[in-house]
């Protein structure tokens, strides 16, 4: 039997799948060579505005709409994984936050801190400038206090005691360039206070600044052997 297109229109309808009605299903099952569901954000008259689609044999992929765009996808409250391809699932769960020109992860509430990806190829980067100073660096150096101290627990991160490292605080005022971010305020409350500010070391300007360190101590070891050979009968 043929349906006229008016009769189609009733029916779809009448069953709760017109433009504007809310149907509830219990479940859907999608079944093609590549099954999709498209979205048309604000009524376009567009293809799809976004477009789900099952592009393998265990995958989804999101696409952006026809009428240009990429694919977004939002998610209000994190991503949970398994430990490998066939472990349990983690009770917490995780979100990257791109901002002020770094990744940030945050697990659950907590702000775990920046990711650091550093990338060095020359055709990557202008304005070089070499760094030559190396007795002003060796004088930071030096006066880099290295501290013993407990990590305060936060979030879904417990307390770790007996650590060794820096204070990135005491560094910014002796070497600004291996420091980032813009700090936190005195007394802040880690628990529900914004702490993507914190201050975080640069590994790369750290490691850049001890080896003018060497450099510089290289230079005067050998200056120092040249003095001694002088010196021999």
């Amino acid at each position: 039997m043929t349906l006229s297109e008016a009769n189609s229109k009733g029916i779809i309808k009448n069953v709760g799948l017109g433009s504007t009605d809310t149907p509830t299903f219990s479940s859907i099952e999608l079944s093609a060579a590549q099954p999709f569901l498209d979205f048309h954000y604000g009524s376009t008259t567009n293809d799809y505005s976004a477009r789900l689609w099952a592009s393998g044999t265990a995958s989804l992929e999101l696409k952006g709409g026809t009428g240009g765009g990429t694919g977004i996808l939002q998610v209000e409250g994190g991503y949970q994984c398994r430990s490998g391809t066939k472990g349990s699932y983690s009770a917490s769960a995780f979100n990257l936050l791109w901002t002020s020109g770094a990744m940030r992860l945050y697990v659950d509430t907590s702000d775990v801190g920046a990711i650091t990806v550093t990338s060095s190829d020359r055709e990557l980067k202008e304005n070089i400038v070499y760094q030559t100073d190396r007795e002003k660096a060796a004088d930071e150096v030096s006066r880099w206090q290295v501290a013993l101290f407990d990590m305060k627990a936060r979030g879904v991160l417990d307390k770790k005691p007996g650590q060794l490292g820096f204070i990135a605080n005491d560094m910014k005022e002796v070497s600004p360039e291996v420091v980032k971010g813009t700090g936190l305020s005195a007394g802040v409350d880690l628990e529900n206070d914004d702490l993507s500010g914190m201050y975080y070391l640069d590994p790369m300007a750290a490691i850049a600044k001890l080896t003018l360190t060497i450099q510089h101590m290289q230079g005067e070891l050998v200056q120092l052997k040249e003095m001694l050979n002088t010196q021999k009968p």
